[in-house]
């Protein structure tokens, strides 16, 4: 009976486990594409290019494409770089992905 028990925590602890990672994959998505539209919509109100903003950041230009269209999840320091040539406060993303975790969580 312990046994049977043991393996039935152990089944549910891996579901578990598969359902968290499931969602992080799905916020990490959700996050990329947030952060994307907030860049772009930063880098067109200065009047930059892409091309500009890549300069200025050190990155490159089709990468920068892919980060706004939230094709590629920006790193750390990508990001870093970004929100300071942009000067983009970053709590705005930090709180519409907050409200998108919620939605993902009813």
């Amino acid at each position: 009976m312990f046994l049977c028990a043991h393996i039935d925590n152990d089944r549910k602890r891996d579901v578990d486990v598969k359902n968290q990672h499931e969602e992080n994959k799905e916020l990490e998505k959700t996050f990329a594409k947030i952060a994307g539209k907030h860049i772009r919509m930063k880098r067109i109100a200065l009047g930059l290019t892409l091309e500009e903003l890549a300069e200025r950041t050190g990155g490159d230009d089709k990468h920068l494409g892919k980060l706004e269209r939230g094709i590629k999840t920006p790193g750390g320091f990508t990001l870093f770089n970004i929100f300071t040539e942009l000067d983009l406060n970053p709590e705005a993303i930090i709180h519409e992905l907050k409200k998108e975790k919620e939605r993902y969580q009813k």
